[in-house]
């Protein structure tokens, strides 16, 4: 199982799987197409998989192929979506390179707007 499709296929219809879910068909056949199952439904397929006794469909599993590490491997070592979605150097990679700096810019506000004196 690599792809939230493969989650849907599990089940013998999408008409089943969205009956078990709670949705209506059309949706779940929009999403087997999409390939994207949303994370506010996760813990109703999660349960919905357990009831029917289909193994391995955790909410785990599903945030890493969220991520975009569809390999069921994944799971051993997945990320929390807010580190696996970040781009670029860690803030202790950033501190190695920039010192102290990088961490106070790191927890700056976004938004906030320079202050310039008109000396």
């Amino acid at each position: 199982m690599q792809t939230f499709s493969d989650i849907i296929d599990l089940w013998p219809t999408a008409e089943v799987f969205a009956s078990d879910v709670g949705i209506n068909g059309a949706l779940a056949r929009q999403w087997r197409r999409r390939n994207n199952i949303p994370a506010a439904h996760w813990a109703r397929v999660v349960d919905a998989a357990s009831v029917r006794g289909y193994p391995g469909v955790t909410l785990e599993m599903m945030a890493a192929m969220a991520a975009g590490r569809g390999d069921c491997e994944v799971c051993a070592n997945y990320l929390p979506p807010e580190e696996a979605a970040l781009p670029g150097p860690s803030v202790g990679e950033m501190e190695e390179e920039f010192g102290d700096a990088a961490t106070e810019a790191a927890l700056e506000p976004r938004g906030s707007a320079p202050v310039f004196s008109e000396d």
